[in-house]
């Protein structure tokens, strides 16, 4: 859990704050996508 947090912070070190979050935005639609995929092929 700690390294991913540790990625996170170092990927949105330089952002400002509504960059920050359409990033999380971004990356919880791309979660999404890849845990409703793999649901269909079961």
């Amino acid at each position: 859990m700690r390294e991913i947090r540790d990625k996170f912070s170092i990927e949105i070190m330089d952002m400002t704050f509504e960059q920050e979050r359409e990033y999380v935005k971004n990356q919880l639609a791309e979660l999404k996508l890849k845990r409703h995929g793999k649901q269909h092929t079961v």
